[in-house]
């Protein structure tokens, strides 16, 4: 059975986010963009930290982080 795994979970969420915030901006209102700017922040943050809301939520939700 396929095993959705917290990283590849949170790469998703991230990605979706992005797409809809650049596509709201586009056709609806141009400040749909700032939130495409916060996920980027918060990625970027992730990378140093390895802390991030979304992955506190997941683990919460009961996803499990792949085997290193």
């Amino acid at each position: 059975m396929f095993k959705v795994y917290l990283d590849d979970l949170l790469y998703v969420i991230d990605g979706f986010l992005i797409v809809i915030s650049i596509t709201l901006s586009y056709f609806h209102n141009q400040n749909w963009i700032y939130l495409a700017v916060i996920v980027a922040a918060n990625m970027i943050q992730f990378g140093f930290t390895n802390r991030c809301p979304i992955k506190w939520l997941l683990e919460s939700l009961g996803f499990e982080e792949r085997e290193k």
